[in-house]
């Protein structure tokens, strides 16, 4: 009796030991995520405190609509401006759920924060509905931030090397002026043109250099590139930011796509640059970007 209640014993310890090993290597299943359910409460958020301004088909032409500049976003084509994905890639959900909660200043975008988090994230499912991109492509690779050449160098540095630079990468290298405004002389320019072995280029130098360009976006509306010493930016609130709005560019404009396209060391320089100009407005961004 002793001798058969030792083997039950070990024949219950070894079918525990098997089923261990079992949950360790096999996935089980996850229960079913009720997807419709998500959808439906997204809808509900929706037709609450979206459907005014971005319309009841998601094409951006609410009741609202017709008061605000600029326009609301059109879901249909599932493109989107402030991502951290090359420009025109399908973003991923990360990117969408910044925007709805940090919202964009400097447009009728508001900050949603105050609303749960499971609303903020439904809602951006039911947004998803509007494109059938998201049935046929899989979202971007989001831009890696290269670590910052110039983080450790003190504010006496950055003046002195970094920020001419980032002159010169501005108005010689990507020649930001041709939409920006430029912040130096028309003969400097030249002479940066010529720094980067572009001096035949001096000949395009526009008259109006410190006026933005008139610009349409891919809906048609008109723009006009910001002034970065007079107007706000409207997804920059940190200097990572900032490279990562150069870097990827804006979705749905002409901004291009700088990240790959030129050294590290130079987006770095530019991006300190332009953050220097916006410091002129007394604002000073922080490193890092928000969550």
């Amino acid at each position: 009796m002793h001798q058969g209640s030792r083997m039950i014993g070990f024949w219950v310890f070894a079918a525990l030991g098997v089923a261990s090993v079992l949950a360790q290597s096999v996935q089980w299943p996850q229960p079913p995520i009720q997807q419709r359910q998500v959808i439906e409460n997204g809808r509900r958020v929706y037709l609450r405190y979206c459907v005014g301004c971005h319309g009841e088909r998601g094409d951006g032409q609410g009741p609202a609509a017709a008061m605000l500049w600029p326009k609301p976003r059109d879901f249909r084509d599932g493109v989107f401006k402030f991502l951290t994905v090359p420009r025109g890639d399908l973003p991923p959900d990360r990117d969408l759920f910044r925007v709805v909660t940090h919202g964009l200043p400097g447009s009728a975008m508001p900050s949603w924060r105050l609303l749960p988090e499971a609303e903020r994230w439904a809602v951006i499912q039911y947004i998803k509905t509007f494109s059938t991109r998201w049935q046929e492509e899989s979202p971007g690779q989001p831009i890696e931030v290269a670590p910052d050449p110039y983080a450790f160098y003190d504010p006496d540095q950055i003046r002195a090397e970094v920020l001419p630079r980032g002159e010169a990468v501005y108005h010689g290298l990507t020649k930001c002026w041709a939409c920006h405004p430029a912040y130096v002389p028309a003969d400097k320019i030249a002479e940066y043109l010529r720094q980067f072995g572009r001096g035949e280029e001096a000949a395009s130098i526009r008259p109006d250099l410190y006026k933005p360009q008139k610009t349409t976006d891919r809906w048609g509306n008109i723009l006009f590139p910001p002034d970065f010493t007079r107007n706000r930016l409207k997804s920059v609130s940190s200097l990572e930011d900032l490279y990562i709005r150069i870097g990827a560019g804006v979705g749905g404009t002409e901004m291009p796509v700088w990240k790959g396209q030129i050294p590290e060391e130079d987006l770095w320089a530019v991006t300190y640059y332009v953050a220097s100009l916006i410091e002129k407005r007394g604002i000073s961004l922080p490193r890092r970007r928000p969550l």
